[in-house]
């Protein structure tokens, strides 16, 4: 595909880069989004019910490690 955009925009400079960057935006922003719907699936669904006595804090923290990993 980036041959294709290449070929196309090869009179124009500076378009080809602009659509990698932006299909590349898109890309990062699912897997983001992926990657954080997990750990708040993993959080609420296996861990928040066995770990009722932590604080609402220490769970905030372990669910923001969660997507870090």
């Amino acid at each position: 595909m980036p041959y294709f955009v290449l070929d196309i925009f090869r009179d124009h400079p500076g378009f080809p880069g602009l659509f990698l960057a932006c299909a590349y935006s898109g890309t990062l922003s699912t897997a983001s989004t992926s990657i954080n719907a997990m750990a708040a699936v993993t959080m609420e669904d296996l861990l928040k019910p066995r770990l009722f006595l932590m604080s609402q804090e220490k769970l905030i923290l372990l669910s923001k490690g969660l997507c870090r990993s």
